[in-house]
């Protein structure tokens, strides 16, 4: 998983840009493929909730937003 993606990161999808921007609001561990891989949950401001796991993740941060903490 890309270190750059963690809890509080704000992101926008690379192949849906009408979904605008998401807030991640949880980073945990699967298993994709029988192989570990990441999971993340994603708020998206047009488009609701989200889940993506795998290690190719659709996902680009956006450099310095972050969900203000205790959010």
């Amino acid at each position: 998983m890309p270190d750059t993606i963690t809890f509080g990161d704000r992101v926008t999808h690379k192949l849906h840009p009408d979904w605008v921007r998401g807030a991640v609001i949880k980073v945990e561990n699967a298993i994709v493929g029988c192989k570990p891989a990441p999971s993340v949950t994603v708020r998206f401001s047009n488009f609701g909730l989200k889940v993506f796991a795998g290690n190719s993740l659709p996902l680009t941060p956006l450099q310095g937003e972050r969900l203000p903490r205790g959010c």
